[in-house]
C-alpha cells in the first residue's frame, strides 16, 4: 500500500510489528502508572487500619464508606485520564503516544493519513472488545498483512513505522 499525497506518490507504509508495539504499549503503561498509582493508593489508604476494624463488625461499614466513595469517583477519573492520553496523542500532529513516539511508531487511518479525535476515541474504546479476547486481539498484529490489532481493524486504522 502507498501513500498518496497531491498526486505525488509517497514510499510504501511500513507497518509497526507487534514486538515494536508491544514495547510502546509497555512504556505507556509504565508512564501512565505514574499518574495512576497516587489515585490507587488513595482509594486503599484506608485498607491499612482495616485488620483493627475487623476486630470491631459494627465498624466495617462505616470504614469502608468513604474507600466506597473514593472509588466511585477516582474509577471514571482514571478511566477519563487514560482516554483523553491516548485519544488525544493518537489524533494530534505527532500521532503517537509517547511510548509509540519512542518506538518509531504513528497511528492512521487506511490511507496513511492523521485520524480524528472521534476515531481515536472509537480506537480507545474498541481497546474494550480486544481485552475481552484475553489478549488474543493483540495478538493478530503479529498475523494480520498490515499488522492490524483487533481493535485496529475495528476501527480502519494502522500503526506504521516514522
Amino acid at each position: 500500500m502507498t501513500s498518496v499525497a497531491l498526486g505525488v506518490e509517497a514510499a510504501p507504509l511500513r507497518y509497526g510489528g507487534f514486538w515494536r508495539r508491544w514495547v510502546a504499549f509497555l512504556v505507556d503503561r509504565f508512564l501512565l502508572g505514574l499518574i495512576v498509582a497516587p489515585c490507587v493508593l488513595v482509594i486503599f489508604a484506608p485498607m491499612i487500619h482495616l485488620d483493627r476494624v475487623m476486630e470491631d463488625p459494627d465498624g466495617l461499614i462505616p470504614a469502608l464508606a468513604p474507600m466506597l466513595g473514593l472509588i466511585l469517583v477516582m474509577v471514571p477519573v482514571i478511566f477519563a485520564v487514560l482516554w483523553i492520553y491516548y485519544a488525544w496523542l493518537h489524533s494530534s500532529a505527532r500521532q503517537a503516544t509517547l511510548g509509540q513516539m519512542l518506538m518509531g511508531l504513528k497511528v492512521t487511518d487506511l490511507e496513511g493519513r492523521r485520524i480524528t479525535f472521534a476515531r481515536a476515541s472509537a480506537r480507545y474504546f474498541a481497546h474494550v472488545v480486544t481485552h475481552l479476547t484475553l489478549g488474543l486481539g493483540y495478538v493478530c498484529a503479529a498475523f494480520t498483512s498490515r499488522k492490524q490489532a483487533l481493535h485496529d481493524l475495528m476501527v480502519g486504522t494502522l500503526v506504521v513505522r516514522t
